[in-house]
């Protein structure tokens, strides 16, 4: 990453809820993250979310949604970074998802960079089916090179979320067979 105030959109596989603790204290950004408007309602987490400038989508209400998409926007120009979780919900069995298209509007948008990560080993830690938390010395984190979508055709922007979902799906099937 150069070291500037230029905004990047992270974009990660979502395995557990160990994600989010495993993204703060493993990358050296500054970033918040793009979540679901029901976890601004959540007692603890909720208030820990708010207090670092999450944005927090109304996904049931279309211009409640616009209008937090827009505030997204500013942010990002403004030199703020986000971590985006395109699958849309945790792993169901530990396998990366296909990426929701409308998840990259935010970097197509604005033309900032994307950041592939990939997180593996964090679903062993607390699947989506438990609470139980399990100790797991192997979580990896990959963090890709960017993708620029100012160097990108118009098709290839309209097939982003295809290109880093296979960049972290190549990433995860790489680093689980070491």
């Amino acid at each position: 990453m150069r070291d500037t105030k230029e905004a990047v959109i992270l974009i990660s596989n979502h395995q557990s809820n160990v994600d989010i603790p495993a993204l703060l204290g493993y990358l050296p950004l500054d970033f918040s993250f793009i979540a679901k408007k029901e976890m601004k309602k959540w007692p603890a987490i909720g208030r820990w979310m708010r207090s670092f400038d999450c944005i927090f989508l109304d996904r049931k209400n279309a211009r409640q949604g616009m209008k937090d998409m827009k505030d997204a926007i500013s942010k990002i120009k403004k030199g703020h970074s986000y971590v985006i979780f395109p699958e849309g919900s945790r792993s169901e069995d530990g396998t990366i998802g296909e990426f929701k298209k409308g998840s990259f509007k935010l970097a197509t948008d604005t033309d900032a960079r994307i950041l592939p990560i990939t997180i593996i080993g964090t679903y062993e830690v607390q699947s989506r089916k438990s609470l139980k938390v399990t100790p797991n010395k192997n979580i990896k984190i990959v963090v890709d090179k960017p993708v620029d979508l100012k160097s990108m055709s118009r098709e290839e922007k309209k097939e982003v979320h295809n290109i880093v979902n296979k960049i972290i799906k190549d990433n995860y099937t790489e680093e689980k067979n070491l």
